[in-house]
């Protein structure tokens, strides 16, 4: 029986998911082992250190955050720091997808999205434009960031209490 991904699989009822598992946790651990190798891990001297989302994984996973498996390939793409509240940094990125959750569903701008496939994939505007192009103005992004830059789940920002909303003025990070 194959492992099928959640964005290609129809729900149906009865539907049984195992999200846990030998499997799961082997394609975890391979996952993992590529992002460690594609990131820079300059953990003492990052901004994100111990609020990093690969250093969760890692830790959730046992592992530690040095290139074994895979053979380190890191990349030097440009730093998108046009916007006046948030930079695209594609070399320290994760992939995780939070940043266009939040463009979509909480500003409903979807000013950035995935681009390109494979090894090549980033998040960027669409079509390679600076941010500070787009309809962007990082109102609806910044309650979802300082959240996540807090340590809680984006389900949770309302019950959380540690954000106002109304003050709510952070620079984001992505």
């Amino acid at each position: 029986m194959c492992l099928g991904t959640a964005c290609t699989e129809t729900v149906a009822e009865g539907m049984v998911v195992h999200t846990d598992g030998p499997r799961v946790r082997r394609l975890q651990h391979t996952a993992a082992a590529l992002l460690i190798a594609s990131h820079r891990v300059e953990c003492g001297s990052c901004a994100k250190n111990r609020r990093c989302e690969l250093q969760k994984i890692a830790a959730f996973l046992s592992v530690k955050l040095k290139p074994k498996r895979f053979r380190a390939k890191l990349r030097s793409l440009p730093v998108d720091d046009s916007h006046p509240n948030i930079i695209i940094d594609p070399n320290k990125c994760i992939l995780c997808g939070k940043c266009i959750w939040a463009c979509v569903e909480q500003s409903g701008i979807g000013a950035i999205n995935y681009a390109f496939r494979g090894d090549r994939i980033i998040i960027s505007p669409f079509g390679g434009d600076c941010l500070v192009d787009t309809k962007c103005d990082g109102g609806g992004l910044n309650p979802v960031a300082a959240a996540v830059e807090a340590g809680i789940e984006v389900e949770n920002i309302a019950e959380s209490g540690l954000i106002d909303f109304q003050q709510l003025t952070s620079f984001w990070h992505l």
